[in-house]
């Protein structure tokens, strides 16, 4: 799950070089389209990203930020200048790659001896971080446009140890997985729960760059309104209309990666234990991972459809855009970035004692 230590140096530059890139276009880009978010919208935003990043590198859930409307509609903030992160200095981050994970050698072993001492106190505890926070409780995703420039090492992909044995301990106990791991071993369940975290991670990422792309040949914001108008306002919306968090988790249960890893025989039976031990007990937005809330009725309810209909949201800024809507499924952000996925910095931040961790050095 960390860099093979042969492969550090060369990796490492090349991945470099592309992140530099994408700070290169943003850089650009918020040159002449800056854009800043103001009042209660602005402090509701720098919140909900401060309390993930909490909860992926210090493992602490504070109570969910709840979305108000203040007065103070004349307060402009840059988000760069004070978005309230916690400090990196003292995690013990591993920077990871997405094609190759490296487990402990006695990975296994020590898997089950978590599992075996895993108290059910804390699997009941840890639903209720995920109906609050979602996927992004057991990691997060920290936009480029959020950072920029002072907190540029902020940016990427976190993803906590503790929760990546939690949810593989979630899908160890399901009645469907447990006395049926000869064909899919214990690190093969590790790497799916990695994976599934990871894959939703993925698409906050690939939306983000589908927006910096948008705005690198118009020379207007995108992301940002988008932030401020869209999805902050229906984050927590009852109807489940944030269908950026929708769509992130229905990408998991579509993904060609788990499947691979899962194997004929038990493809099945981990589509169901990933859905029924970690999708159900989400909260708003999140549990609409079979896409039949919060859409219009002109809008189908395919997949690509819906992901068309977020792109529209984006580019008008708009939680109901009307038709006609732009075709956007003909360069979706999933085809765009299909093979530029390592363009994004991957943390695992390492909290299990070195002489349990199942992540290999």
């Amino acid at each position: 799950m960390v860099w093979n230590p042969s492969e550090l140096e060369y990796s490492r530059s090349e991945n470099t070089l592309r992140w530099l890139d994408v700070e290169r276009a943003y850089e650009f880009v918020e040159r002449y389209a800056p854009y800043k978010i103001s009042g209660d919208i602005h402090i509701f935003l720098k919140e909900i990203f401060r309390c993930r990043l909490n909860a992926a590198v210090l493992n602490v859930v504070d109570d969910l930020p709840v979305h108000h409307k203040t007065s103070q509609e004349n307060l402009q903030l840059s988000i760069s200048d004070s978005l309230e992160l916690p400090s990196l200095r003292d995690a013990h981050l591993f920077d990871a790659e997405i094609s190759r994970l490296f487990f402990a050698p006695d990975a296994e072993k020590k898997f089950l001896e978590l599992a075996s001492h895993y108290p059910e106190q804390k699997v009941e505890q840890n639903s209720g971080r995920l109906f609050g926070y979602g996927t992004d409780g057991y990691g997060t995703y920290i936009p480029l446009h959020l950072v920029w420039p002072a907190q540029i090492d902020y940016w990427g992909i976190y993803i906590s140890e503790w929760m990546l044995v939690d949810l593989a301990i979630r899908i160890y106990r399901h009645k469907d997985i447990q006395g049926k791991l000869e064909t899919l071993t214990l690190k093969k369940l590790l790497d799916i729960a990695y994976q599934v975290i990871l894959r939703h991670e993925l698409f906050h990422f690939k939306i983000e760059q589908w927006s910096l792309m948008l705005e690198l040949v118009t020379g207007r914001p995108y992301y940002l309104p988008y932030l401020e108008q869209v999805y902050v306002p229906t984050l927590l919306d009852q109807e489940d209309t944030n269908l950026e968090e929708a769509l992130a988790n229905a990408s998991v249960l579509s993904s060609r990666k788990i499947m691979d890893l899962a194997g004929k025989e038990m493809k099945y039976a981990v589509f169901i234990a990933i859905e029924e031990s970690f999708l159900w007990h989400q909260g708003p937005g999140y549990r609409n991972y079979s896409l039949r809330r919060g859409i219009p009725k002109y809008v189908g309810k395919k997949y690509r459809d819906v992901v068309n209909f977020l792109c529209n949201q984006i580019v008008r800024s708009e939680v109901t855009p009307i038709p006609p809507l732009a075709p956007y499924y003909i360069y979706p952000p999933n085809n765009n970035f299909l093979r530029a996925e390592n363009l994004v910095p991957i943390h695992i931040v390492r909290q299990i004692p070195a002489e349990a961790s199942v992540i290999g050095l």
